[in-house]
C-alpha cells in the first residue's frame, strides 16, 4: 500500500529590521510546523515575494526604506490572494487600522502572544483557501455556462434560468427552499458567480453543525472578553462576505 503524502506546510514570509524579532517568530512558527522565510528589510522581502509563491506575509509596519505599507501595496499587485498580516509596537495602533483600510488582513501588536498570532495565522491560511476555491469556481463557471454547474433543459429548469437572469443583478435577500440534495447551494452558488458579485467572496455555512451558543459569534464576531474564552476580537462571517454573498 503506498503511504500517504503528507501535505506541504505553509509558507510564511516574515518581515522585519529587528533580528530579535526575526530570530523569535522564525522560532516560532518553526515550532508550529509552518515553513519559514525570513527578510530584514522590506527590499529583501519584494525579491523573496518575487521568487515564489507564500501562503502568509506577516510584516513590521514600520521600517526603514520600504515600510509595510509599500510592502503591502506590491503584495497586492504581485499577488493578490496573499494575506498580509501587520505586526505593531502600541505607539502605531492607528497605523495598523490604516493598513487594514489599504487591504491588510490582521494585525497584531508588539510583544505579542504566541497564541494570539497563531490564531491570526489561522485565519490568514482560511481567508486565502476561500479566495482559491472562489477563484476556481469563477472559472469554472467562465469555461461551462453562465448558469455553472446547472445542466437540464426541462421547463422548469428553463424558469430557474429565468429567474436567475432576474435576480442575478439584485443587491436582495433570496429565500432558496427544496429537499434535503435538490442543489440549492449549487442554485445560491450561480446565482452569486453569474450575478454583480461575482468577484466577491461567496461563504456557505451550515447552520445546524454549529452550536447553538457559537453561532451568534460566528456569525457576527464578538470583542474580547465578551464572553469566556474570547481572548481576541473575532470577525464574523457577515464581514467576511462583505460584498459578497453568505449562504446559510
Amino acid at each position: 500500500m503506498n503511504a500517504l503524502r503528507k501535505p506541504d506546510p505553509k509558507r510564511v514570509l516574515v518581515v522585519d529590521d529587528d533580528p530579535s524579532i526575526l530570530a523569535m517568530t522564525e522560532d516560532l512558527l518553526t515550532d508550529a510546523g509552518y515553513e519559514v522565510g525570513r527578510s530584514s528589510s522590506g527590499k529583501e522581502a519584494l525579491e523573496r515575494i518575487g521568487e515564489r509563491e507564500w501562503d502568509v506575509v506577516l510584516s513590521d509596519l514600520q521600517m526603514p526604506g520600504i515600510d509595510g505599507l509599500d510592502l503591502l501595496a506590491a503584495v497586492r499587485e504581485h499577488s493578490p490572494d496573499t494575506p498580509v498580516i501587520i505586526m505593531t509596537a502600541f505607539g502605531t495602533i492607528q497605523s495598523a487600522v490604516d493598513a487594514m483600510r489599504a487591504g491588510a488582513l490582521d494585525f497584531v501588536t508588539k510583544p505579542f502572544r504566541a497564541g494570539e498570532l497563531l490564531l491570526s495565522l489561522e485565519r490568514a491560511f482560511e481567508r486565502r483557501a476561500l479566495e482559491q476555491e472562489n477563484r476556481v469556481l469563477r472559472r469554472a463557471v467562465a469555461r461551462s455556462s453562465s448558469f455553472g454547474e446547472l445542466v437540464g433543459k426541462s421547463p422548469a429548469m428553463n424558469e430557474i434560468y429565468a429567474l436567475i437572469r432576474k435576480i442575478g443583478a439584485s443587491r436582495s435577500h433570496v429565500l432558496i427552499t427544496g429537499e434535503s440534495g435538490t442543489g440549492k447551494e449549487v442554485v445560491a452558488r450561480t446565482i452569486h458567480f453569474s450575478g454583480s458579485r461575482a468577484d466577491k467572496p461567496f461563504v456557505p455555512i451550515n447552520c445546524t453543525a454549529m452550536p447553538e451558543g457559537l453561532l451568534e459569534s460566528e456569525l457576527f464576531g464578538h470583542v474580547r472578553g465578551a464572553f469566556t474564552g474570547a481572548h481576541v476580537n473575532k470577525k464574523g462571517l457577515f464581514e467576511a462576505a462583505a460584498g459578497g454573498t453568505l449562504f446559510l
